[in-house]
């Protein structure tokens, strides 16, 4: 089983529940089959890749099963292709489909079937990652609370991929804390006192009540800065690891990492601002040397200026590929899908933060 997951916060959270829950039941039924986790940097592009997908059907020996979470919904070629060789695919995704790309598989996604639930249409990745392992846990084991464990991971989905507030997501962000700040979490969570894990290292860390806004300012984008300075692995690495002295080393490699990122995204800012008319209709532009920080400055300049922005990473590749942000009342999925009738592009995310790809001639 192949596990394809998303490279922000809400995408690492998500294959990191799925990711534990299957290596559980594999141990637990004493099951030969293998659990392998694919976190994309971001030069592999958004979602499931046609290169990934070739690896896998290169490189598969035996019974093949890849799972997405937190992408994959507009993936219908690639799924295609896996499916032509042999290959199972699920896909479990809350962004929302587009006409004539859903593919053609399992796909568990709200926007799908249940778009009349305001709930289920405000589910981060990671809840709906962990809804399936719920449901596997409960199928497979009749387990009534062990899936509890990963409600914290669903909590810092929700806060930092910033969904609405919904009356269920509400309540995962208070349970999620809850159990954050709870001191038995920890046994419940560990089969040995020696183990321990990054949510209990940086409750001790912090010395209070983690809150909200510890989350969505300090944890949550502690995990983005590894994805936005090309060292994504290292955050899913961080989630993973049992051992105290080297959770301590990895988190506090990661935020070197962030403040590295601080401090490019505020030269970045500066350097666009400094470009920026009074009272622009909108903000497009392409800029060199950005890394994986778009998505912070544009936030920062839809902030400033109060209106649309797209911020492009320059390249020598004929595509270039942007972040964009919006304010309340113009939605980007809207806008891309008129203007993707007259350019070929590509584009996938929210109505009010998107990445979008276009040719570079057609900027």
């Amino acid at each position: 089983i192949y596990i394809y997951n998303d490279y922000d916060s809400d995408g690492i959270n998500a294959g990191y529940i799925l990711y534990d829950c299957l290596s559980r039941l594999v141990l637990l039924q004493g099951s030969d089959c293998k659990i392998d986790m694919h976190t994309p940097n971001r030069y592999e592009g958004y979602g499931l890749s046609m290169e990934f997908c070739k690896y896998i059907v290169n490189n598969m020996n035996r019974k093949t099963l890849v799972i997405t979470v937190d992408n994959g919904i507009t993936k219908k070629e690639e799924v295609e292709y896996l499916m032509s060789h042999s290959v199972d695919v699920i896909i479990t995704d809350h962004h929302k489909p587009q006409k004539g790309l859903v593919p053609d598989c399992l796909v568990i996604d709200a926007h799908l079937n249940d778009t009349d639930n305001e709930n289920a249409l405000g589910l981060c990745g990671a809840a709906v990652a962990y809804k399936l392992c719920k449901y596997m846990l409960e199928d497979k084991l009749g387990d009534t609370e062990f899936h509890q464990i990963y409600i914290p991971y669903v909590a810092i989905a929700t806060i930092t991929d910033m969904m609405p507030i919904t009356q269920e997501n509400i309540v995962y962000v208070k349970n999620g804390l809850c159990l954050l700040n709870d001191k038995e979490y920890k046994t419940m969570f560990n089969t040995e006192d020696e183990e321990t894990n990054i949510l209990n290292y940086y409750n001790e860390f912090k010395g209070y009540n983690i809150t909200p806004k510890d989350i969505a300012f300090e944890f949550g984008p502690q995990l983005n800065s590894c994805r936005r300075m090309g060292n994504v692995d290292k955050a899913m690495d961080l989630l993973l690891e049992t051992d105290k002295d080297e959770i301590v080393d990895m988190y506090n490699e990661v935020c070197h990492i962030n403040e590295r990122r601080k401090s490019l995204t505020n030269e970045v800012i500066e350097l666009v601002l400094d470009t920026v008319e009074d009272n622009p209709i909108s903000v497009i532009r392409l800029v060199k040397n950005m890394q994986g920080i778009a998505g912070n400055v544009a936030t920062h300049i839809t902030n400033a200026k109060h209106v649309p922005t797209i911020l492009f990473t320059d390249s020598n590749k004929k595509e270039i590929t942007g972040s964009a942000r919006s304010i309340p009342g113009l939605d980007l999925q809207y806008i891309f899908r008129t203007i993707n009738t007259k350019l070929k592009m590509k584009f996938g995310g929210h109505e009010l933060a998107a990445g979008v790809t276009i040719y570079k001639k057609d900027l």
